[in-house]
């Protein structure tokens, strides 16, 4: 969420804001990082005495609302004026720009709300505040989250799978569409759709799933970024989700193909390359299969 300049209808604490004289409302933040987690060091520091006052009763809670925009993660945490910790955000939540916004929030109605801070155009003016509304924003602070240690594994920030109604030419196929939004889109016809949906939600089948569903997405979509490299057509799709995931963990996994990634995708083999990103789901699967009983080596020929 990228702040931009808005209008209120009554006095807000702004940085660049003339609602209030000789006043402040800052939350600095610093940030720790690990290949699991992030946490964010803050200091938040308000000078102003009665919305202060506002705060210190109860009234208003300083907030810093996190918001990772490509992978949709929104969230708001209550914070205390002075120094604390932001509990952990897991980086399988957080991938690249995230955008923290300080604010301070009215928790109940404020009748007849008025400082001796305010501009002396509100001389005389008092406010009546609603439950939720913003009284200080503070500047905002853009932070970045490192994925290249971040495994695929079948993360939904990836993979999208979704039904469609097939066309008699269609038959039952499968589709990949790289093209349509931030991830692998995969269209399953409907019927196979429900079929798949309740299978993963069971949980016992996502071995033999991923190895019929995901593998050959994975394998277009590699495909597709080597024909890109070769056509010199990569700004076409780099910016989007599943691409950077993609080349993230190959550069992960190999280190030599972030100096000539197009290089690279000329010598490696793309089936075998995208099991070896997606943990190799076919002898996993093969291996639970036999596991069943699905094969008996020592069975006697017929």
């Amino acid at each position: 969420m990228e702040l931009c300049e808005k209008k209120y209808p009554y006095p807000v604490l702004l940085p660049k804001g003339d609602d209030y004289v000789g006043c402040r409302f800052e939350v600095e933040i610093k940030s720790h990082k690990t290949p699991t987690e992030i946490v964010y060091h803050l200091e938040a520091s308000l000078d102003c005495p009665d919305l202060r006052a506002v705060v210190d009763r109860g009234d208003a809670t300083v907030i810093l609302h996190v918001e990772c925009p490509q992978s949709a993660f929104r969230k708001s945490f209550a914070i205390p004026l002075g120094a604390a910790d932001l509990q952990p955000l897991s980086t399988n939540d957080l991938s690249g720009k995230i955008f923290l916004c300080p604010f301070i929030v009215a928790q109940r109605e404020l009748h007849d709300y008025r400082s001796d801070s305010f501009n002396p155009e509100y001389d005389g003016f008092s406010f009546n505040i609603r439950c939720g509304s913003i009284l200080a924003e503070g500047e905002q602070l853009i932070d970045y989250a490192d994925t290249v240690t971040r495994d695929i594994d079948f993360k939904p920030d990836i993979f999208s799978v979704v039904p469609y109604t097939p066309q008699p030419e269609d038959g039952e196929r499968m589709k990949v569409d790289l093209a349509l939004n931030q991830k692998i889109t995969i269209k399953l016809p409907q019927n196979i759709y429900a079929q798949y949906n309740a299978m993963m939600k069971s949980g016992e089948a996502k071995e033999f799933l991923w190895s019929a569903i995901i593998l050959p997405a994975v394998m277009e979509a590699l495909y597709k970024i080597k024909e890109c490299l070769q056509n010199d057509e990569s700004a076409d799709f780099e910016s989007k989700i599943w691409y950077m995931r993609l080349t993230e963990r190959i550069e992960q996994l190999h280190p030599n193909a972030k100096s000539d990634l197009a290089e690279f995708f000329d010598k490696k083999d793309i089936p075998e390359l995208a099991q070896e990103l997606i943990k190799n789901p076919v002898s996993t699967a093969v291996s639970k299969l036999a596991s069943f009983g699905g094969t008996r080596e020592d069975e006697d020929e017929n």
